[in-house]
């Protein structure tokens, strides 16, 4: 009885870990800086507007969502790159694009402004190195009808110096040095014909405006600070014209720029938030959005409910370690964060935990239709969220070698797996085969990517496949990619010392049964562990190749998600507490398990809670 009463209290525990830090990190976390957050929330937002599936060819982000995009400054929160704008270049704000290499950054900012809500926050750390810089720039200025160029500035009183230039192509033209050694706004105009500027072609109508803060001062002194722009006007025939308030309301682009990459996905995941995006119709677009990101930690919560369940059929409902597979769910910090955005993925990883718990469950017993036609369901409602649920159709076939061998050694009744296997693709193809007929009549073929959808000069870089399979990226991405994103050196240390025992334990219980038939596992408890191991590496050879062939790709660089890996992350925590199970001494069980979870509350703070933080708010 003591048992059941700390498994039940492990359980509500986890649960509750799971939901809190969910709803932290939904709320904490910068809206729309989640992976393709506000395209997703686009489609949803299709759906309840127009009831039609989107035309990936024709399907665009509303003025609306753009407009929250700016509001949101999304990228200034993104690797702290500093774009003043969200998405491809003719995103940025007004068509002004950051020097990416510069001293600093530059980002729209609330917290001063000239005439509206918002502003171009340059902020600059100069080290002892003389010449360094950075700013903003903006291409195809047309100033044919001007004659002058003004803007207001607001300065630090720093030794900084804002350079402004307007470049034409001419020969000879310049930057006017203005010393910021006033604080406040202050109004700056400069007109084309100052020589410091020398503005050759004022015929222009593609010139290109670089706003920079740089320092000239002497070398041997460092400073930072900031200087905001804002209100440019370009002025002409007693006519002010203005460029840009660097307000949302402004935004540059066209309809037909605004694309939202996203439209190929299958509708199921989108479909339930329909209902959330009705309700709160009325109410601002952020509220909205969060609304839909506590979804995603309520769908994420029922996942580890199942990965709960997965590790108490191999552990024992009343035993120890299978508290430690569900530990690594709930305190992985990818995981944790990743369930705060809004992301077919939630669905995605839900239904496939589910199918492999059912896998678990019954593949100790010989199939039956219902069983098998359960199996369908749940995979064709899987290929109807995600084209990443593929991999299934792989594993439920061989989930039906384990069902149908008789006893251990028996022979395999392939007869019995045929019919089985035929019935699971009827059903699987009866619940989602009109999405992909309807892809056949709309695109031409049954199943579309993105870069299938898109031209070529969008695809990504050619690799081989030995450049892919030995770079860098591709060991950290498949060590510790689904764990940990980016990891700190420290971080990285934290993460070995918690995953290489587990690959140490399943190593040693290989080679001792294979090698020396030790380790005797129940027959029943044996079949679980080899089917998730099957489901582990039939899911990630298929995106291996995937993403090593070109099919799964973002932009021109491979997309090395560790998301992809959360559809069987079942298996791959369940895997490795039983490899600590097996090389932890079985006297010091519960200290090993209280070390273990104290270093992933460590990880996941550290990441979380401390990395990500300072990225987001570094003030």
């Amino acid at each position: 009885m003591r048992w059941k009463l700390e498994a039940k209290l492990f359980l509500v525990i986890l649960l509750a870990i799971n939901v809190i830090s969910g709803v932290l990190l939904a709320i904490l976390a910068p809206m729309w800086s989640g992976p393709d957050e506000f395209p997703h929330y686009g489609y949803i937002r299709h759906l309840w507007q127009t009831g039609t599936l989107p035309d990936q060819r024709t399907f665009h982000v509303t003025q609306e969502i753009m407009a929250s995009v700016h509001e949101a400054d999304w990228f200034r929160v993104e690797k702290g790159k500093g774009k003043v704008g969200p998405g491809p270049e003719q995103f940025y704000a007004n068509g002004f694009v950051p020097d990416m290499d510069s001293r600093g950054c530059a980002s729209l900012s609330k917290s001063i402004a000239h005439g509206g809500e918002h502003s171009v926050e340059i902020r600059y750390a100069f080290t002892m190195l003389a010449g360094e810089g950075v700013g903003i720039h903006r291409d195809g200025l047309d100033i044919s009808r001007s004659g002058s160029l003004g803007l207001w500035v607001h300065g630090d009183g720093s030794r900084a110096t804002l350079a402004i230039a307007l470049l034409t192509g001419g020969p000879g033209e310049h930057q006017v040095l203005i010393p910021v050694t006033w604080e406040g706004w202050r109004s700056i105009a400069i007109p084309f014909n100052d020589p410091r500027m020398n503005v050759r072609n004022r015929s222009c109508i593609s010139a290109m405006l670089s706003l920079r803060v740089t320092d000239t001062s002497d070398p041997g002194a460092s400073f930072s600070g900031s200087v905001f722009i804002d209100d440019i006007w370009l002025q002409g025939d007693g006519r002010k014209q203005l460029v840009t308030s660097f307000e949302p309301s402004e935004l540059p682009f066209a309809a037909d720029d605004a694309i939202n990459w996203v439209g190929h996905h299958p509708p199921l995941y989108y479909l339930l938030g329909v209902p959330i995006d009705m309700l709160l119709a009325d109410s601002p677009v952020f509220t909205r959005a969060l609304a839909l990101r506590l979804l995603s930690v309520v769908l994420s919560t029922i996942t580890v409910l199942l990965v709960c369940f997965i590790s108490q059929a191999i552990f024992g409902r009343f035993g120890l370690f299978w508290v430690l597979a569900p530990s690594l769910v709930v305190l992985s910090p990818v995981y944790a964060l990743h369930q705060g955005y809004i992301n077919n993925d939630h669905l995605l990883i839900l239904l496939y935990t589910l199918m492999l718990y059912l896998m678990v469950k019954w593949v100790n017993e010989p199939a039956n239709f219902k069983r098998v036609a359960v199996l369908g369901v749940i995979v064709g409602l899987g290929l109807i969220t995600k084209l990443l649920f593929v991999t299934a159709l792989v594993l439920v076939p061989v989930f039906l070698l384990f069902t149908e061998r008789s006893g251990a050694g028996g022979k395999i009744r392939f007869k019995r797996v045929l019919v089985f296997s035929g019935a699971f693709f009827l059903a699987a193809f009866a619940v989602s085969g009109w999405w992909f007929f309807k892809n056949y009549l709309l695109y031409g073929y049954p199943v579309i990517t993105l870069t299938s959808i898109w031209p070529a000069d969008v695809w990504p870089t050619e690799m081989t496949y030995k450049e892919f399979f030995f770079s860098e990226n591709f060991f950290n991405w498949v060590a510790f990619g689904w764990f940990v994103r980016r990891p700190t050196r420290a971080q990285f240390i934290m993460a070995a010392l918690i995953l290489d025992p587990g690959a140490i334990g399943l190593l040693w219980v290989l080679f001792r049964r294979t090698i020396r038939r030790a380790i005797p596992i129940a027959d029943d408890v044996s079949r679980r562990l080899k089917i998730l191991l099957c489901a582990v590496v039939i899911h990630f050879v298929i995106v291996w190749s995937q993403v090593s062939s070109g099919s799964i790709n973002v932009g021109h660089f491979r997309a090395l998600q560790g998301r992809y890996f959360f559809p069987v992350i079942a298996g791959i925590v369940a895997l490795w507490a039983f490899g600590v199970s097996n090389i932890a001494p079985q006297r010091a069980r519960r200290l090993v398990m209280a070390i273990i979870v104290a270093i992933l509350i460590s990880v996941q703070f550290s990441s979380n809670y401390l990395t990500a933080m300072g990225n987001w708010y570094p003030f």
